[in-house]
């Protein structure tokens, strides 16, 4: 082989290793980008639904409104049915001339309200009716804060928040900001499933309440029961404390963060919090 053929050999071999590598960076940069797609759509998937769960309260807070001024149309009605129609005082001379009707014209009138607070019993049936009337999203479960409420404040609620990158992210639990050491307590009666270390929760327990609820208590400091435990509503079942991924803004992050599961699926802790 003379001279040019191995010059035009290794001229074309290189044009085809160029070729490969630039095909090769633009799928690698297509694969990217690829990526970037599909975080971008678990994204808006994660937007939709908080978007979805906003018009959800925004519709639970309108049926709330609606409530409470049906109730307070009912507490105007009975008030006014309680009203009695005096007739007027008779004039002294009146009085001192029948003395039995002086008696009957005092007593009249609360004989009247008696009889129309037995019939209706108003004031008992207003009562009954707000307290029948509070708003729960699920009346099958109902659980206890799990920390006293005293000594915690909320510091982060459920849905979007911004990350410390800027980016936004959803928050699929309640953050309690409380003292490092503070008692968490069981929101209610159930099985530890898990009790250790896990990632980014740091030191946490779940509790199994039935085959629908879920319970989490995360970045605690100590965990005081173990798995497959029973315990009851109340029950200490550990510290709160700043463990696993935390974000520090001053010398103490000490939080519980704190979920609910229904069927696999967060939801809101504060609608079934009692």
């Amino acid at each position: 082989m003379n001279k040019l053929g191995k010059f035009l050999i290794i001229f074309f071999s290189l044009i085809a290793s160029i070729l490969a590598y630039i095909l090769f960076e633009e799928y690698c940069f297509f694969r990217e980008q690829s990526d970037k797609m599909i975080e971008l759509k678990v994204q808006y998937k994660d937007y939709l639904r908080a978007f979805k769960n906003i018009l959800e309260d925004y519709d639970r807070v309108k049926e709330r409104l609606k409530e409470l001024e049906e109730s307070k149309q009912k507490t105007a009605d009975g008030l006014e049915s309680l009203k009695v129609e005096q007739p007027l005082p008779p004039s002294n001379q009146e009085l001192s001339s029948k003395p039995d009707e002086l008696v009957q014209h005092i007593v009249q009138p609360t004989k009247q309200v008696k009889k129309k607070v037995s019939s209706q019993n108003s004031v008992s049936s207003i009562g009954r009716f707000l307290r029948g009337k509070r708003h729960v999203a699920n009346r099958d479960a109902l659980f206890s804060w799990p920390i006293d409420t005293s000594k915690f404040w909320i510091s982060s609620l459920f849905g979007p928040r911004r990350l410390k990158n800027k980016k936004w992210g959803f928050h699929r639990g309640v953050d309690m900001s409380a003292m490092r050491g503070t008692p968490v307590l069981a929101a209610a009666s159930g099985t530890i499933v898990e009790a250790g270390w896990a990632k980014g929760f740091g030191k946490t327990i779940v509790v199994a309440h039935n085959q629908k609820y879920k319970t989490r208590y995360a970045h605690l400091d100590k965990i005081l029961v173990r798995k497959g435990q029973v315990v009851k509503r109340g029950t200490c079942i550990g510290k709160v404390g700043d463990t696993g991924f935390v974000v520090k803004s001053g010398q103490d992050a000490s939080h519980l963060h704190f979920e609910v599961s229904v069927d696999g699926k967060k939801v809101n802790p504060l609608y079934l919090l009692v």
